[in-house]
């Protein structure tokens, strides 16, 4: 899971939203930006986020041997749509 990724699209979202004003519909896709909808609700409530994950959830196992578990927990209940394919 890439921060500096997660990071990088929450500054364009945040410097669209500041440019509008408006309610902004975000498009997260797949595992690697999973932490993306924490950093997007952090800075307004007006996102509408909708996280579509193309590849299978990790079993329990594996995530649970992820050292940043509690933050992609809290992350995904960020988002307003959840799709899995």
């Amino acid at each position: 899971f890439n921060k500096e990724i997660s990071e990088k699209i929450y500054n364009i979202s945040k410097t669209e939203f500041e440019k509008e004003q408006l309610s902004i519909n975000v498009l997260i896709q797949d595992i690697h930006l999973f932490l993306t909808p924490l950093y997007l609700r952090n800075y307004s409530i007006n996102f509408k986020i909708i996280f579509w994950m193309l590849s299978n959830f990790p079993s329990i196992d594996l995530f649970s041997s992820f050292p940043n578990k509690i933050d992609i927990l809290k992350s995904m209940l960020n988002n307003d749509y959840i799709g899995f394919n």
